[in-house]
């Protein structure tokens, strides 16, 4: 009987008393005395337990009322529980907002990995004749810097098609030094080079990419959820260089830039895949490097990790 008066007393002074005057409630469970004191803005409680007292304030937010039948009270982040044999206030734990589409994808961000090419028969060894496209795999990298990303929802945040735009290097560290790379409007090849004391060898192609991808994620929160990725990233190659580094009197270097016949479009396979902030990823070429017939068919594929995602 007691527990129905204060929840209804209670409820009357929260619904009826919206003015600016101060309305006080006094619930005596078991002779210790609690006061609770509401206005338009604070709600205010006082109890004597014992020979100790406790004021406690909490500012009104706003108001929810868990079912007509219960003696739970929600006030602002607090909820007010009565029982015949007890009273007592309890901070609501927040309710966990699920994470925005955005911040589900998983492209923007910053790339490493190892860079390589395979030939058509997937063998990681360039045959004999091709030997100045030999790599060392050690020093051959991706980077990439993916800035922006789009996604279309298509089944609330699980399911999306991913967009975005990114700029990517494939750096190709050259393992046979007896060779130097050449080029004219029909094909690539290697030479003997010409300078002495040649240390480093390098191919760099540089894209911007644009990916389309189908995302899925376990989760409506990245904090636990699974997410993996696949389709096709676009990249338009922007730039090709060819170094190589010598010692003869000194420390030079001589830099060759031009089309090098490498087409200027390419198509990766992409996947990513991961868990919360954790980001791999695998891509392979479906296009040679090279034009058809203008060098060696090779392959480019890379995997590696997000270092930087946002």
């Amino acid at each position: 009987m007691m527990k129905k008066i204060i929840t209804l007393s209670l409820l009357a002074f929260i619904f009826i008393n919206t003015s600016a005057q101060t309305d006080t409630l006094v619930v005596d469970v078991e002779n210790n005395k609690v006061n609770i004191v509401i206005d338009t803005t604070m709600i205010t409680i006082e109890t004597e337990i014992s020979d100790d007292s406790k004021t406690t304030y909490f500012k009104i937010n706003d108001i929810e009322i868990s079912s007509p039948d219960t003696t739970v009270i929600s006030l602002g982040g607090y909820s007010f529980e009565f029982n015949d044999d007890y009273a007592e206030v309890k901070k609501c734990k927040k309710e966990k907002k699920p994470s925005s589409w955005r911040k589900l994808s998983n492209w923007a961000g910053i790339d490493i990995g190892v860079n390589g090419y395979v030939t058509s028969d997937f063998d990681f060894e360039v045959a004999d004749e091709d030997a100045f496209m030999a790599l060392n795999w050690g020093n051959s990298r991706t980077f990439s810097i993916n800035p922006v990303e789009w996604k279309i929802k298509l089944h609330q945040n699980y399911l999306g098609f991913l967009l975005g735009a990114g700029i990517e290097w494939n750096s190709y560290r050259l393992r046979d030094l007896n060779y130097a790379i050449e080029f004219n409007a029909d094909s690539t090849y290697g030479v003997t080079p010409t300078n002495t004391g040649v240390d480093k060898s390098k191919f760099r192609v540089t894209y911007i990419n644009a990916p389309f991808m189908l995302e899925y994620n376990s989760s409506k929160y990245r904090k636990n959820s699974f997410h993996i990725a696949a389709g096709v990233v676009v990249g338009w190659r922007i730039d090709t260089m060819y170094k190589q580094r010598y010692r003869n009197d000194g420390k030079h270097k001589d830099i060759t830039t031009g089309h090098f016949n490498v087409p200027a479009f390419r198509y990766n396979a992409m996947v990513r895949v991961g868990y919360s902030n954790l980001n791999l990823f695998a891509t392979y070429a479906l296009n040679p490097l090279f034009r058809s017939g203008a060098g060696p068919e090779l392959y480019q594929f890379s995997a590696g990790i997000t270092v930087v995602g946002w």
